[in-house]
């Protein structure tokens, strides 16, 4: 199963996602699903460091919590359908 979650980045943040998926001729929406995908399945990052690094994103809790509120109410996309 595959959820949608939506991200703010700060402008530095964006601009860099921009350039590395302009560099692997990539959308950076599906770039930045790329990288999360990664990083979630790498065997570095057990829960503690995932904790820490969310934490580390600006508003990540509110999102989060927005995000399931949209769930519940059925307004999520599957990422196979972006």
């Amino acid at each position: 199963m595959s959820r949608r979650i939506s991200l703010e980045l700060e402008d530095d943040a964006a601009a860099e996602l921009d350039r590395l998926a302009q560099a692997d001729h990539a959308e950076p929406e599906r770039y930045a699903a790329s990288l999360l995908t990664h990083l979630f399945r790498g065997r570095y990052l057990d829960s503690h460091t995932a904790t820490e690094l969310l934490r580390g994103i600006p508003g990540a809790l509110e999102d989060a919590r927005e995000g399931s509120v949209q769930a519940r109410r059925g307004e999520i996309t599957p990422l196979d359908a972006i």
